[in-house]
């Protein structure tokens, strides 16, 4: 499992003793951030990564982790922010088209959303969330042909949730 191949509290007291040494230390933040995220706590996860990105307004990871975060949370309008600053940092991040529009199609805007998967998709062709996730837009659009061609993609690429999609509902007992 992830824990065990790093020492939590000897990794909190380390980044600790960093930020101890100098309130200034962007990294010690952003590391306590993902330290915190990773034990659930995301009230401090935020905080730190706020932190890191006031330190330095050019943090992509640490705008890319909050936005994820906000993500968890529930916050899709500030993941949505986080996201479309990691994009103007790095207009190639697939990654934050994929998780942007994700928090799009959460919040209701479809197109949008098929707007961010398919900008991911010409950065990373047959990338298999992006698909999973466009796939989900298309079957929110009432697009089921589309939608089934997106997933058969994603699941021949091992997505196992495009392959739950493919299945279809459970029958009923």
């Amino acid at each position: 499992t992830k824990g065990d191949s790093f020492n939590f509290d000897l990794e909190m007291k380390k980044v600790n003793s960093l930020i101890s040494v100098s309130e200034k230390n962007t990294d010690a933040f952003y590391n306590r951030g993902w330290l915190y995220e990773y034990k659930g706590d995301f009230q401090l996860a935020e905080k730190d990564y706020s932190r890191a990105i006031e330190l330095d307004r050019k943090h992509k990871d640490a705008y890319y982790n909050r936005g994820i975060l906000y993500a968890k949370m529930k916050k899709y309008a500030e993941a949505i922010k986080d996201f479309t600053e990691v994009l103007k940092l790095d207009p190639n991040t697939a990654d934050a088209l994929c998780n942007r529009g994700s928090a799009q199609l959460q919040m209701g805007r479809i197109d949008l959303a098929l707007t961010d998967f398919d900008a991911g998709l010409k950065i990373k062709p047959g990338d298999p969330d992006l698909l999973y996730n466009r796939g989900l837009a298309f079957l929110a659009k009432g697009s089921k042909p589309k939608a089934m061609e997106d997933f058969k993609k994603a699941a021949e690429a091992g997505h196992s949730k495009a392959k739950d999609q493919l299945k279809g509902p459970a029958p009923k007992s």
